[in-house]
């Protein structure tokens, strides 16, 4: 009788979490959607130090450089700060062109 009580804890122990790795689920294959930007989409006749712009999902970017493209290019590179779902440019005074749409 003493060997059961100590052998069926130890079974139950043994039996109970088996540790596995996750799956992780589907691969995500949607881009992030552009929720809000500061200044707003289509603004004319500004020259911010920063723009802002918010997604609908956390952000990872691995080479900034290379996947992160404006047109046309602007005059020296911005400081490019990536926080969760915002991505931050920090422009260089000067650095917009008068009457030039950026995208």
């Amino acid at each position: 009788m003493k060997s059961i009580k100590v052998l069926l804890p130890l079974i139950l122990l043994y039996s109970c979490a088996q540790i596995v790795i996750p799956d992780g689920g589907q691969k995500d294959v949607t881009p992030p959607v552009l929720i809000k930007s500061i200044p707003q989409q289509n603004a004319v006749s500004i020259y911010p130090k920063t723009i802002d712009l918010y997604f609908n999902e956390n952000i990872e970017v691995k080479n900034q450089t290379e996947n992160i493209s404006i047109t046309p290019k602007f005059s020296s590179i911005p400081k490019i700060k990536i926080k969760k779902n915002k991505i931050e440019l920090e422009l260089e005074k000067d650095s917009l062109k008068p009457n030039t749409t950026y995208c």
